[in-house]
């Protein structure tokens, strides 16, 4: 997971689904190989992809698709899909924690709304007790193919930092009108990063670095419902430094990655 020299970063991308999905207008891409076409127009060198299957009908049958459909192909890095074990659509906690090791799976997407799960204490702790003892990234899909301002509960993000500071949480696919929230969770969250493609704000790469630092974003695309080239022309024409633009476009998702502790 090495970069290429600063100025010219390696994108790394956070906010990827492979996999017919429900909201696909005929023609549009959603299969591996549109997947990886994709990566070679846009020169994204990785992506942390997650299937629509997992999102819309089964977490489990989801999660084992996207290994069957990903596994060795270069670049590509499976986010597991969560849903909740008291129904048995998945396993236990622990157990769930047994299988990421032995897939080597290092990050998970929590679909906030596609299966009407609170992510309260009562309902999820123990499952976020257990990623946060191994730092397991934790991505919080608030929406389909983004969210509105109204959809962000601000206070479920906010208890769920609290309740486990160090839990990586990532707010994705979130599209707001203005900045007041993210910021004031901002602030009060040190453990929350954002990714970045449906944050929409003018100069919003460059004040986030400015006032929380580069840290706390992430390179994202949300293909196939976005075009590519939106997220990296976020990124690449951004006014902030070469350090700034390399972390962004990959090397924080990297880092966090790289610190799972297994």
């Amino acid at each position: 997971m090495s970069e290429h020299s600063i100025g010219h970063p390696r994108f790394f991308d956070a906010n990827c689904q492979v996999g017919r999905h429900n909201q696909r207008i005929e023609g549009t891409p959603y299969a591996l190989g549109d997947l990886i076409a994709d990566m070679r127009e846009q020169a994204i060198a990785a992506r942390l992809v997650h299937h629509a299957m997992a999102k819309e009908n089964d977490t489990a049958a989801g999660n084992s698709r996207l290994m069957r459909e990903i596994t060795g192909q270069e670049g590509l890095y499976p986010c597991w899909g969560l849903g909740t074990w008291v129904t048995g659509e998945m396993s236990r906690p622990a157990d769930l924690l047994r299988q990421l090791r032995e897939s080597n799976v290092r990050a998970v997407r929590f679909f906030r709304y596609s299966y009407a799960i609170p992510p309260d204490e009562w309902s999820m702790g123990e499952l976020w007790t257990a990623l946060e003892e191994h730092c397991v990234p934790l991505v919080l899909d608030l929406g389909q193919r983004w969210a509105t301002m109204d959809e962000l509960g601000a206070r479920e993000v906010w208890e769920l930092c609290h309740a486990h500071p160090n839990l990586p949480v990532i707010l994705t696919k979130h599209r707001i009108r203005f900045n007041r929230q993210v910021y004031q969770l901002f602030e009060a969250c040190p453990n929350l990063r954002l990714e970045l493609s449906g944050y929409w704000h003018y100069r919003m790469v460059e004040d986030i670095c400015l006032r929380f630092g580069r840290q706390r974003l992430l390179f994202g695309t949300n293909w196939p419902y976005m075009d590519s080239s939106f997220a990296i022309a976020a990124v690449m024409y951004a006014e902030v430094s070469d350090e700034d633009r390399v972390a962004v476009a990959g090397g924080n998702l990297r880092s966090l990655l790289e610190a799972v502790q297994w």
